[in-house]
């Protein structure tokens, strides 16, 4: 990215972001999982 031109702040919250979209999609995935145990 630095390459790119990207400062090293913008590539700091370029990677906050997408570990927050990463995140989120882990605890959907998560919650999903634990309404469909059917061991609960």
């Amino acid at each position: 990215m630095t390459k790119a031109g990207f400062g090293s702040r913008q590539i700091v919250y370029a990677a906050s972001e997408l570990i927050e979209q990463l995140n989120r999609n882990v605890q959907r995935h998560h919650n999903r999982m634990v309404r469909n145990d059917p061991g609960s």
